[in-house]
């Protein structure tokens, strides 16, 4: 049936519909940046978590801590603060509070395109072909060619990962590598922190051309050095006025290894075993540049070496997969096989690199060997294995953030940018997860069962009828809940307010901590209240996100009797 607009236009609009265009008309005098332009719904106000340990990266613990979030910012931390009313509360008893992850060799995210120089690879010859196909091309930055999107973002942080190293790859020089901070962006561009960090090198040979063997790929690299050093020096007598020869063009390859040669920048040399390694420190010495070394299994062997040479390490986390030793059944090493004893010391040496180089004074930054193995479950292995618990977090976060130019990343002080993590127990325990991660304030939250809920007992049962009000920009209107209670604290109901029809509710409740998820039919994302139950258990107050702003809301139970609840429990 038709209705015609004299209807259509006497009809009421619907309740949130109303609420929204109220909170719109209260926002609008307070002005957004450029890049928020309403295509997003804006976050709550402030953010709250109380009763936290806080660790910083030098070992030293604060406990009972409350800490407030405010625009990017940490606005307060400090014991037994008060938590601002527009604040939305976070679960934060038992929680620890640490620097974020800094990976030091993370998940690639690279798009390189099609080399433009190779038309027919047919036409290519093997003794001399271009550069790019000898993987040769340490003038061109991750930073140009990123491929990465907010899902990406998304799962790096919801492992604790706040900043990443990007190295190139792809070659004996495939570029040159840049560190991201991974906060919330509409472009890739947006989450570059450094755009270049260093030069690229292995021991990464060509595929069926020159140089396909490593003799070949270090007296190219020798080569390229020493070519990169005269065509310098022929610029500079060219631009000088000197005759006699004709000048050499401008060659970015050139310019990034003298770049290197001149230490103005460093270089990350992918290296594993000792051979290679000692062949990296040999070509540091004669071309001068400042080298660290990425992976580094077997960097142990020379770990007084390298802590005399001020050589750091960014040891990658990603261990060899075992085929014979089982460390679960076979405990016995005299009733190992020769398989199985040889590959328990090669992979035991492995697991103890980082320890035995820190022990001898060596920088270590942990990675995840560009994003391949669990920073987290890699870190407790190295613990295990010698590691001291607080050289590991500072090999997690300060020493690559330091490394990599950018130590006060993780700083966590009143009036820095929010980047931290939060996790439900001590990083070296095997039970602990990441559940908040803040990036200059943008807050990642991380379901690690139950609907995010700690598992604390809840503190009533909130099963029944609720009724009082929700207000926002000055206006207020009625509001109505009915709810229901299962043992594991979820939570399942409705909610109606001013009369009209009610939408569907669900949420937890952790000890007096309660979330509500409102998912109002004219409104593009759901409405999430935050709050807490009083300690009768029969009021529930907190504040709330909608797509257009913050809400405030107070609700009591419809008929009381809460604290006989309460001592009853859950039913």
């Amino acid at each position: 049936m038709s209705v015609s607009p004299s209807n259509e236009s006497k009809r009421p609009t619907p309740l949130w519909r109303r609420a929204s265009l109220v909170l719109a008309a209260a926002l609008a005098t307070f002005p957004l940046p450029a890049w928020a332009q309403y295509d997003a719904p804006p976050g709550p106000a402030a953010y709250a978590l109380e009763g936290v340990t806080v660790v910083a990266a030098d070992g030293s613990v604060r406990d009972g801590m409350t800490v407030v979030v405010r625009q990017g910012l940490i606005e307060t931390l400090a014991a037994d603060a008060e938590v601002p009313l527009d604040a939305r509360r976070l679960e934060g008893d038992g929680l620890y509070l640490y620097p974020g992850f800094v990976d030091g060799h993370g998940d690639a995210m690279v798009a390189w395109p099609e080399a433009r120089d190779v038309e027919d690879p047919d036409d290519v010859t093997s003794w001399n072909p271009p550069r790019s196909r000898q993987g040769f091309r340490p003038h061109r930055r991750v930073a140009e060619f990123l491929d990465v999107d907010a899902d990406d973002l998304e799962e790096l942080r919801s492992a604790g990962i706040v900043a990443a190293h990007i190295l190139p790859e792809g070659g004996m020089a495939p570029g040159r590598s840049a560190l991201l901070v991974l906060r919330d962006a509409r472009t890739p561009w947006e989450v570059v922190e450094r755009a270049s960090t260093g030069l690229v090198l292995s021991f990464q040979a060509a595929g069926g051309v020159y140089p396909s063997q490593l003799f070949g790929v270090i007296a190219f690299l020798r080569q390229a050095f020493l070519d990169a050093e005269r065509w310098e020096r022929m610029r500079s007598a060219a631009e000088g006025g000197e005759g006699g020869f004709v000048p050499p063009g401008w060659d970015p390859d050139y310019e990034a290894l003298r770049t290197a040669a001149r230490g103005e920048e460093p270089v990350y040399f992918e290296a594993d075993s000792d051979e290679d390694i000692r062949r990296a420190l040999d070509l540091a010495d004669q071309f001068g540049f400042r080298i660290a070394l990425v992976g580094g299994a077997e960097a142990w062997k020379l770990a007084d070496e390298l802590a005399d040479r001020g050589v750091p390490v960014f040891v990658s986390l990603d261990f060899p997969v075992l085929s014979d030793w089982d460390p679960e059944a076979d405990t016995i090493p005299a009733e190992l096989s020769p398989a199985a004893a040889r590959e328990k010391e090669e992979v035991e040496a492995i697991w103890s690199n980082a320890a035995r180089l820190r022990a001898a004074g060596v920088d270590v930054a942990l990675t995840s060997g560009g994003g391949d193995a669990d920073l987290l479950e890699g870190m407790r292995t190295v613990v295990e294995y010698g590691l001291p618990a607080e050289e590991a977090v500072r090999a997690l976060t300060a020493t690559p953030a330091t490394l990599l130019g950018v130590p006060g990343i993780t700083r966590v002080e009143a009036g820095r940018p929010a980047t931290f993590v939060v996790t439900t127990g001590p990083l070296v325990d095997d039970a602990a997860d990441v559940r908040y991660t803040f990036v200059e304030g943008h807050l990642t939250e991380v379901d690690v069962g139950g609907g995010g809920s700690s598992g604390e007992a809840p503190a009533g049962n909130l099963s029944g009828a609720w009724s009082g009000t929700i207000s926002a920009g000055g206006q207020e209107m009625d509001l109505s809940l009915t709810l229901t209670q299962t043992e594991d604290g979820s939570l399942q109901g409705q909610a109606t307010a001013a009369g009209q029809a009610p939408s569907p509710v669900s949420g937890t409740i952790s000890g007096t901590s309660v979330t509500l998820r409102i998912e109002a039919e004219d409104l593009p994302e759901p409405i999430v209240l935050d709050g807490t139950l009083s300690e009768d258990g029969d009021s529930l107050s907190g504040s709330g996100s909608t797509p257009f702003g913050e809400m405030q809301f107070r609700v009591e139970r419809s008929g009381g009797d809460g604290w006989l609840r309460l001592l009853g429990g859950v039913r």
